[in-house]
């Protein structure tokens, strides 16, 4: 096979919709090159695959019998053993390709024999004196500028010779969430290529770690809805705590049904707004159930912004990264669902609480739950999410 995506094509039609899919594990560096001098022990249904990658052989193929978990490890200097690295859950009928990033490589070196002179061999050739170089002075770089490994904010820079577009495309978008409308891309994408390193999308993993979580949040329409509340009384139990503890409260305010025939009837409906003040009543800055701030304050914009207190940080945050003026969000709290504050919301909430970091973590499941305990502290749809990232937005950027 001549490119990545060729495993995924030819292992897709080989797999059978009831058995689990084959598993490909490629260890690459932080620059997406291929790791050297790795060695590494998986283990997975009782057995061991050990070896050594090398830059053209840097990758291993598991076929796994059941739903177990496969264990990735890679031998450790420091701790001179092997240490756990990842943990990959097989997936029914559908093959993967996962990425584990290490955070060495190896330098190549070699050793050049020392010139001989013409008159005695081994003798090293006369050289004239060196004069004293001028000492350094503090306004003065004699000529050399570093270049910088950091950014600002102490974040590492990614390598020039890296490849990553400057922009965001519109195919790119399209791929990801092919129900939004042409125009309605096209703002997003100038959007956010107004300053892409500022809203620090400015790698491939970013950006890959950013748009999963936004297809599981907004959809494949990319539709900044306010979030629903339409549970059954069951699931307000399992999501919610409070529901958990008051299941009397939960009766009243979940969504009941049946199906009759081929026709599902409502029995009850979803009371959404009891069901929001009361899920959300304090807590993310909310007033308790009466003041009603759980409803105010829901779900809202491509990340969904939750909470009075999420909804007064962006009302005041905004200007850290946007100039002009805004709606006052504590008040127009509807305003997020609208363009640009649906989009400018989620850019914000990312570089706020640094979800960008987490990104940096690399193409594993296990860095997709890592970014998605930030999104949505319950990992609700992590399986979802991981998927979204691994078919859909880390091949649309890499």
């Amino acid at each position: 096979m001549t490119t990545w995506e060729d495993f995924l094509k030819v292992f897709k039609k080989l797999s059978e919709p009831s058995k689990p899919g084959s598993v490909m594990i490629r260890f690459i560096t932080r620059y997406m090159e291929p790791a050297d001098g790795i060695a590494y022990l998986i283990q997975y249904e009782g057995k061991e695959i050990r070896g050594t990658t090398t830059t053209t052989d840097n990758h291993v193929l598991v076929s796994p019998a059941s739903l177990h978990p496969i264990r990735v490890h890679a031998w450790s200097r420091k701790r001179k053993g092997f240490k756990l690295i990842d943990t990959l859950t097989p997936v029914v009928g559908t093959p993967q390709l996962v990425y584990e990033t290490m955070k060495t490589y190896k330098q190549p070196g070699a050793t050049k024999p020392h010139p001989k002179s013409a008159g005695q061999a081994g003798s090293a050739p006369a050289a004239p004196p060196r004069s004293v170089p001028p000492g350094p002075s503090p306004t003065d770089n004699q000529g050399v500028t570093p270049k910088p490994d950091q950014d600002s904010s102490k974040a590492p820079l990614a390598r020039s010779e890296r490849p990553l577009p400057d922009e965001i495309t519109y195919s790119q978008l399209k791929n990801i969430f092919p129900l939004a409308e042409e125009a309605y891309l096209t703002q997003v994408k100038d959007e956010l290529n107004r300053d892409l390193p500022r809203y620090k999308l400015d790698t491939i993993y970013r950006r890959a770690h950013f748009f999963a979580q936004a297809r599981e949040e907004a959809g494949a329409g990319l539709k900044a809805n306010v979030e629903s509340l339409n549970y059954k009384v069951d699931t307000l139990k399992s999501t919610f705590r409070y529901y958990r503890l008051h299941p009397d409260v939960a009766a009243r305010h979940g969504r009941i049904d049946r199906l009759e025939g081929r026709r599902r009837v409502v029995l009850q409906p979803a009371n959404q707004e009891a069901i929001a003040n009361h899920a959300y009543g304090s807590r993310a800055g909310n007033g308790p159930p009466e003041t009603g701030e759980g409803w105010k304050y829901r779900g809202r914009g491509i990340f969904q912004l939750t909470g009075a207190s999420n909804y007064a940080e962006f009302n005041t945050g905004y200007r850290s990264l946007w100039d002009g003026e805004h709606p006052d969000f504590t008040s127009q709290p509807e305003k997020i669902v609208d363009f640009p504050f649906n989009i400018r919301s989620a850019v914000w909430f990312w570089v706020a609480n640094k979800v960008y970091e987490r990104a940096d973590q690399g193409a594993s499941d296990n860095a997709v739950e890592k970014v998605t305990e930030k999104i949505n502290p319950a990992l609700k749809h992590l399986d979802m999410r991981q998927h979204n990232f691994r078919t859909l937005t880390y091949p649309a950027f890499k």
